[in-house]
């Protein structure tokens, strides 16, 4: 098919919005594969159809079908469409479903280091527990070293001596 009479055809059939489409389209009828489809259509041919589909021309056999609407009869092609399309789907379906299940494991695995962290972070405290008691009891118990070692160690909120002078 000419250039000039691609835009005629789309001036007649509105084309889809996204360029990259209206290129495949444009490439489709180009071509001339609009004719192997008619073809597979009459000879029904489904490796034919599979295969300009899996080429990255589906919407431009849609948007065929659409524009010969009932001029040309097309039945085979109907029927394997609806078949390409529920198996794509089943396709795409199942890699959902394999997305899913790997971002479950990842999340599991986040959840496993998590645990792990928050172990080592408990133990942690005990053992900072431990050295503040053994500081306490050196220190022969509250004494002010002590008492400021431990609001360091527990309440965070202030990590800096002041000076004896004050």
């Amino acid at each position: 098919m000419l250039p000039q009479q691609i835009q005629m055809m789309f001036s007649v059939i509105k084309p889809p919005a996204d360029p990259e489409v209206v290129k495949r389209i444009e490439t489709f009828f180009e071509k001339d594969l609009h004719f192997q489809m008619e073809k597979a259509d009459t000879d029904k041919d489904w490796s034919i159809l599979n295969k300009l589909a899996d080429k990255g021309y589906l919407d431009a056999m849609k948007y065929h079908r659409k524009g010969v609407g009932d001029v040309i009869k097309l039945p085979f092609f109907d029927k394997w469409l609806i078949q390409y399309e529920s198996a794509m789907n089943a396709f795409d379906m199942a890699q959902l479903r394999d997305e899913k299940y790997e971002l479950y494991l990842k999340w599991s695995d986040l959840n496993d280091e998590n645990k792990k962290l928050k172990a080592e972070l408990d133990d942690y405290k005990k053992n900072m527990r431990s050295v503040l008691n053994m500081i306490e009891y050196t220190m022969s118990g509250g004494s002010d070293v002590s008492m400021k070692i431990h609001e360091i160690l527990w309440s965070g909120a202030n990590t800096t001596f002041e000076s004896d002078d004050e």
